[in-house]
């Protein structure tokens, strides 16, 4: 007699369901959002809601493409998306008798609060000479108040279970609480959260630690091909003096002649009433949350509200960078002006970007480049909305004999989409992927503490989140046509390797 199998059709067919599933839930953990920080280096981060310790600086590696259930598994693929959910947040707004604007949506499900002091303090307000004040400035707000040095600090979060996060970008710095509401550790938390942001304290030992700390992290960002490229993308397209133009971290020398005077200096001017805005999630009421940020307000100094970038970004259409680096593969990154956060055009570029490179494996770029020409290892595109104009990338990594022809290859995928533009079915799949994903990420308390934290920063409408979905639904096929000739077209070329490959006819295979 045959044995019964372990497992009947419909328990394996339900365990394969879950298995995919996972796959697809979890693909979503690297990729989240931004509006000051950027996919891979570029992409969309809503930073204001992300846990940073200092800068906005990428990683080694590229962004890994996003999983979707029907890559891997085809048989799978008539099971429906995550569906699409409205997205409807009671965001309230008001400004205090200090004058600090206030973001605050309940968030009754959980007994947290959740706060978030955002300044215009992020190393754009650097001058060039002094690139990564802005960092330094941000790491060592946590390192004592006027009575508590660094240890005691911790000690305190510790005692009341209270989390306090602290983190500089590009265009914003932020300082973020999380604590029970619970009255016994919601106060004292409260209070020292307050102290920490107002009294900022550090000793001799706290700077030369933390100069120390940066001074290693640009050490080892020159031997990372991902950072140097990075940071040549922003030079190459700003230039050294725009304020995006200078790596967020600094530089050995402008590093290492930060003053404790210059620190003092940058905290009283930015992290001011004027220069700020707060945002705040929670299991409160509006009375609670107007005593809160009174209290928070108090603590503040005044000051001005600072100038966010507004200079022009020049095009650099046939502009090529090459960096000599003994890399095994040759990093290539094509760059270009792109749009301002809120800017009209945002929400067609999101798109066209998500089909032409920014939605992983089932990009027009990964299908083309990566697949059928084998091409790259990596690649994919990324839109980045900033306070002052912000870029659009595409960045990929190929071998160093056939890296002008992944770029050539790469701008006729870009010259097809912008003349014939997307398929039906296309752009029915980007608009599913963008709008689960987005329903997903703005679920938790932290994600909406970001959001509302950009909507301050960046003036946006209160209904930003409300009008998301129904902004992406209206895009045709012919805005993403324009959105790619407008800011994909003439896009310039920065390369890494060890042979400049659009300059150098030697150029040869370095990898074996």
């Amino acid at each position: 007699m045959s044995r019964k199998p372990v497992f009947s059709r419909k328990a394996l067919n339900i365990l394969i369901f879950i298995t995919a599933t996972l796959i697809l839930v979890f693909s979503q953990f690297g990729d989240e959002t931004s509006l000051d920080g950027v996919k891979s280096f570029h992409g969309d981060k809503e930073v204001a809601g992300q846990d940073s310790s200092s800068t906005d600086e990428p990683s080694d590696d590229y962004e890994t493409p996003k999983v979707k259930i029907k890559d891997f598994f085809p048989e799978l693929a008539d099971i429906p998306e995550v569906p699409k959910a409205d997205i409807d947040f009671d965001v309230q707004h008001w400004t205090t008798k200090s004058g600090l604007k206030v973001y605050f949506v309940p968030a009754p499900e959980i007994p947290m609060v959740d706060l978030r002091l955002v300044f215009n303090a992020g190393s754009a307000q650097d001058k060039p000479e002094e690139a990564g004040l802005a960092s330094m400035t941000s790491n060592l707000v946590k390192a004592g108040t006027a009575n508590l040095d660094v240890n005691q600090v911790a000690l305190e979060l510790e005692r009341i279970g209270a989390d306090v996060e602290v983190g500089a970008y590009r265009d914003m710095a932020v300082a973020g609480l999380r604590v029970l509401v619970d009255p016994q550790y919601f106060d004292d938390a409260l209070k020292l959260y307050s102290q920490i942001i107002s009294e900022m304290n550090f000793t001799d030992e706290d700077l030369a630690r933390e100069k120390n700390r940066q001074l290693v992290g640009i050490t080892h960002k020159q031997q990372s091909p991902q950072a140097q490229i990075s940071d040549a993308v922003f030079e190459t397209l700003y230039g050294a003096e725009h304020p995006y133009g200078h790596p967020s971290s600094g530089t050995l020398e402008s590093v290492t002649a930060i003053t404790r005077q210059d620190i003092e200096d940058f905290h009283n001017t930015f992290y001011v009433t004027e220069n700020a805005s707060l945002a705040m999630v929670g299991d409160i009421d509006r009375k609670k949350a107007e005593a809160i940020a009174e209290e928070v307000a108090s603590q503040l100094g005044h000051g001005e509200a600072a100038p966010k970038p507004d200079q022009e970004v020049q095009a650099v259409t046939g502009v090529t960078e090459f960096i000599q680096f003994p890399s095994e593969q040759t990093h290539i990154a094509m760059v270009g002006p792109g749009v301002k956060r809120g800017d009209e055009d945002y929400y067609a570029l999101f798109l066209a970007d998500h089909i032409l490179g920014g939605s992983g494996f089932a990009s027009l770029l990964n299908k083309k480049i990566r697949q059928e020409k084998a091409f790259a290892y990596s690649v994919g595109s990324g839109v980045s909305p900033m306070a002052g104009t912000g870029l659009v990338t595409i960045q990929m990594q190929t071998r160093g004999d056939q890296a002008a022809a992944a770029i050539e290859a790469t701008r006729q995928v870009i010259d097809e989409l912008a003349q014939n533009g997307p398929t039906e079915a296309e752009m029915e799949d980007a608009k599913q992927q963008i709008l689960s994903e987005f329903a997903m990420r703005a679920a938790s308390n932290s994600s909406q503490l970001g959001y509302l934290g950009s909507i301050g920063f960046y003036d946006l409408p209160l209904n930003y989140l409300s009008v998301f979905n129904e902004k992406i639904e209206a895009v045709t096929a012919e805005d993403v046509k324009k959105m790619v000739s407008r800011y994909f077209k003439d896009l310039g070329v920065v390369t890494l390797g060890y042979n400049d490959p659009l300059n150098d006819a030697s150029t040869e295979d370095q990898t074996n």
